[in-house]
């Protein structure tokens, strides 16, 4: 049995969090899912301790409790002036990776990374699905902070992602395992400004 929260989840979705809370919050998070023989694909945001970097991740663990690894948000979120304003300025990048989950090759994405929403990616949108299938995923878990707020806009929006998600797996013959924490429909998605 395995886990996979939306983006954020352990940390909140900002770049304004309290890096030893969050980490106190893993060992706790972690060890409790090797106890009970749960697999994770955490969303959380965190400053890795080899780097002192802060990055938008997915962090995998095995049930026993190994870890993998992380996958970082990749297309990071940004207005579309120059420069841009928004995550983009907040947060690091990491290269694209491929795990080895219990014989299972599988990827990360986040939010974003799947979609390349045009209104917020302030770089070409580079695949990243299908790059990580050429890699060898046959699944990948997707964390996602999609928010709506019940507008015809953010009900469009909706449209678009799910598109892109049920194409971009069919073009790469790969399993998308999205998780949203867009409901209640009502509270919109924060926006990680300045």
């Amino acid at each position: 049995m395995s886990s996979s929260p939306p983006e954020g989840s352990l940390s909140g979705y900002t770049h304004d969090f309290d890096a030893g809370a969050v980490a106190d919050a893993l060992r706790r998070v972690a060890a409790r899912a090797r106890e009970s023989g749960l697999g994770l694909a955490l969303g959380t945001c965190f400053v890795e301790p080899q780097d002192n970097r802060r990055y938008n991740q997915i962090r995998f663990y095995t049930p026993d409790g190994a870890y993998l690894g992380f996958h970082s948000k990749t297309l990071l979120c940004g207005t579309p002036t120059e420069p841009p304003e928004g995550e983009i300025n907040h947060f690091d990048v990491s290269p694209l990776r491929v795990f080895d989950y219990m014989g299972i090759p599988a990827g990360g994405l986040i939010c974003n990374d799947l979609w390349a929403n045009p209104e917020a990616t302030p770089m070409p949108d580079v695949h990243l699905s299908q790059q990580l299938a050429r890699m060898g995923a046959r699944v990948v878990f997707h964390a996602v902070n999609g928010g709506r707020d019940g507008s015809a806009w953010s009900d469009l929006a909706w449209q678009y992602h799910e598109s892109n998600l049920r194409m971009r797996a069919r073009a790469g013959r790969v399993w998308i395992v999205t998780v949203d924490n867009c409901h209640p429909t009502h509270l919109p998605v924060p926006r990680l400004r300045g």
